[in-house]
């Protein structure tokens, strides 16, 4: 039914356009039909659809740009995950999780921490999605840093290894909540 609304709606709205038409050019049906009447309401009724369709135009480009700059929001969060999660899953094992932690490449991670912190937040179109990213700067720094500090650690202990890997996996999981949050400002 959505494939049809556009053609019925221009349909209806032509329809609608002749009936007050012809109702204007004969005065409501008091005075005999004139092509003048006619035409003079046909342009009256003609004018204010095009105001009608230049605001609705304003409307849809708006919606575009704002989907635009969420997507491209969303791409530097998915940057950021990539870097983070290379195996797009952390390992359940805190030693395998911890391997993969204390592994990554620092180079990525500082290209997509940049990205993600250089996006201006007043370009973002709602404040939802601002609060998103802010989450998303946020959970992303402090993987960051943790990670950068785990590189240099001298003394590595079994509880050590526990407490960065759930570091880890939490870091993770906040990160992808802002990423679904921005996601779903998309759709």
């Amino acid at each position: 039914m959505k494939n049809f609304k556009l053609p019925l709606g221009l349909l209806g709205t032509g329809l609608g356009v002749l009936l007050v038409a012809a109702y204007g050019a004969t005065s409501g049906g008091t005075v005999p039909y004139d092509r003048n009447a006619m035409a003079s309401w046909v342009q009256a009724i003609g004018s204010i659809a095009a105001i009608g369709a230049g605001a609705w135009f304003v409307q849809f480009q708006a919606r575009l740009q704002r989907r635009a700059k969420l997507q491209a929001v969303l791409a530097i969060v998915d940057t950021c995950l990539k870097a983070m999660l290379p195996k797009q899953v952390v390992p359940q094992d805190d030693n395998a999780a911890y391997n993969v932690y204390s592994g990554l490449n620092p180079n990525p991670i500082a290209y997509a921490y940049e990205n993600l912190k250089a996006f201006p937040l007043h370009e973002i179109p709602s404040s939802e999605a601002i609060v998103a990213v802010s989450e998303a700067v946020e959970a992303f720094r402090e993987l960051a840093v943790q990670q950068q500090a785990e590189r240099q650690a001298a003394a590595i202990t079994p509880t050590r290894i526990t407490h960065k890997a759930a570091d880890y996996r939490v870091g993770i999981h906040k990160l992808q909540m802002a990423r679904a949050k921005i996601s779903a400002l998309i759709q």
